[in-house]
């Protein structure tokens, strides 16, 4: 035998063994993320509702006062035990704080909030401080409200708010 073919024979030895390792690296990799994946799955965050509104906001002074009205156009159906609704700086034109009374959107739009559906915030939806019915006498002012509805997870862990509107004379964030 010549020494030329000797050493020709080791050569696919090597190959073998660079796939071999190429292999087991490869095993070992996909099995360390399927690992991960299964031990921190549930970390997973699911997002919230997608919600495309359109607003139509009335800033009369007369009759009831100012009416706000959210329009669900497309998306996912909003369940309401999922959402909350949350009003902030709502008043009467005399400047006198109202209270968001909690219960409009479920109300409105029954256990879902579904594209082309509507929630009217009007003073009816609104209490004094002290529970008391907001009156026929006494008008609804939203030029300073900020209005949010908000997605909570049902393990309450995590929240997103998927619509929110500022009334037009409201000065900060």
């Amino acid at each position: 035998m010549s020494r030329g073919m000797w050493f020709e024979g080791d050569r696919g030895v090597s190959e073998v063994v660079g796939v071999v390792l190429l292999i087991g690296m490869t095993a070992l990799l996909v099995g360390g993320v399927g690992v991960y994946l299964f031990q921190y799955g549930d970390g997973v965050q699911e997002s919230g509702p997608s919600f495309s509104p359109s607003t139509t906001y009335n800033d009369s002074d007369a009759g009831d006062g100012q009416t706000l009205r959210i329009t669900h156009r497309s998306g996912d159906p909003v369940p309401t035990e999922e959402v909350s609704l949350r009003v902030q700086d709502a008043t009467t034109e005399r400047g006198t704080p109202l209270e968001y009374g909690g219960s409009a959107l479920e109300r409105q739009v029954g256990e879902a909030f579904t594209a082309s559906e509507t929630l009217v915030l009007d003073r009816t939806a609104f209490t004094t401080r002290s529970g008391a019915p907001v009156t026929g006498s006494q008008h609804l002012d939203l030029g300073e409200a900020a209005v949010r509805i908000v997605w909570t997870t049902e393990n309450g862990k995590r929240s997103e708010i998927v619509y929110e509107w500022t009334g037009p004379d409201r000065t900060d964030a």
